[in-house]
């Protein structure tokens, strides 16, 4: 008998549309280019991100996407208190590093 396997669902974001996931292995930032640019830019909303600034680590979440200006950017809110606007590129960057870094984030 085949059982149907559980899904996991957030309900914050239930109604969001869902960013695909990147396969096992090593992601390279094509690979993250490519599920930003198939993603739904608000579905990054409270995403935990990682930046090296000159050689320390500091990680942040991902508050808002505003695209009421051009170019649109997700803005940044780091643990230690500061901001930060991203562009896309800077979101791929974060992401990535993230990728490498996160298992060191104590806000996870």
């Amino acid at each position: 008998v085949t059982r149907p396997t559980k899904r996991r669902t957030n309900a914050a974001s239930s109604s969001a549309q869902k960013r695909p996931t990147a396969k096992r292995g090593k992601t390279t930032v094509n690979n993250i280019l490519a599920m930003v640019n198939s993603s739904d830019p608000n579905s990054f909303v409270r995403t935990r991100i990682a930046k090296d600034f000159d050689g320390e680590t500091f990680y942040g979440t991902i508050m808002e996407y505003d695209d009421s200006e051009t170019p649109a950017y997700w803005h940044v809110e780091y643990d230690d208190g500061d901001e930060e606007d991203y562009s896309k590129k800077d979101l791929v960057r974060a992401l990535k590093y993230y990728e490498k870094e996160g298992k060191h984030d104590k806000n996870s």
